[in-house]
């Protein structure tokens, strides 16, 4: 069943784009998800945890799904989980301009600062 979700994650983030998300990523923490029809149409996940945090991660929604509240509810069930454990849930965009930040804003979250992630390869 993991290859399968995964694959349906990658599937996923193919087509909406919301940031990096490797094959083994969802085992990084809990990811949510909401089908329509057997299809997976939302998801959002628990990827970095530095102490005392909870990254927010590979939120996402297909086009053909959007403006049905699917992102407020996976984010919010999310940071809540990450509350009740003692943590602080935060949340990365990958863009701005892709409506993730006002997502971000309208849950209350606040742009602290701004990072450059640069990805590196050794042979």
């Amino acid at each position: 069943m993991a290859g399968a979700l995964s694959h349906r994650m990658l599937d996923l983030v193919g087509r909406t784009r919301p940031g990096p998300l490797r094959p083994r990523t969802h085992e990084l923490g809990t990811y949510l998800g909401i089908r329509e029809n057997g299809r997976l149409v939302a998801m959002a996940g628990e990827r970095l945890r530095p102490p005392g945090w909870t990254e927010i991660s590979a939120v996402c929604t297909a086009p053909e799904a959007r403006a049905r509240g699917h992102a407020v509810r996976l984010v919010g069930t999310l940071a809540a989980r990450v509350v009740a454990r003692g943590d602080r849930p935060f949340p990365h965009v990958a863009e701005a301009g892709t409506g993730a930040v006002a997502l971000y804003e309208r849950l209350g979250f606040t742009t602290r600062r701004r990072v450059s992630f640069r990805g590196f390869r050794t042979s």
